[in-house]
């Protein structure tokens, strides 16, 4: 029998300590709205909710502070380093963006 195995979390992504885990995987009581900006549970830094993201359960954020511009740059580099939470990472020259999962975004900016 074949088992799956979890792939580690990125490195740019914190530890969060029980109380915060449970937080995090708790119910939401909603969605992020566009135009908003939020924070995230393990990734420093403010983001504004762009649109929905590419995949159901996703959310394209923007960054608007330099802690979230530095951690772009990072995952510009190697996107992997914030998986789980980050799926996806958008860049040209006009636009930067990370898709992050819904559940990675604290309920009510906090």
């Amino acid at each position: 029998m074949s088992r799956a195995t979890r792939q580690r979390d990125g490195d740019l992504l914190r530890p969060l300590d029980s109380s915060d885990k449970a937080l995090m995987e708790g119910p939401r009581g909603g969605q992020p709205r566009v135009g908003s900006v939020v924070t995230l549970w393990r990734l420093p830094g403010a983001w504004s909710v762009w649109s929905g993201g590419p995949t159901t359960g996703t959310w394209w954020l923007q960054p608007r502070d330099n802690d979230a511009e530095r951690v772009l740059d990072a995952l510009e580099l190697q996107p992997d380093r914030g998986i789980p939470d980050v799926t996806q990472v958008y860049a040209t020259a006009r636009v930067r963006a990370v898709a992050v999962r819904s559940k990675a975004i604290r309920a009510g900016g906090r």
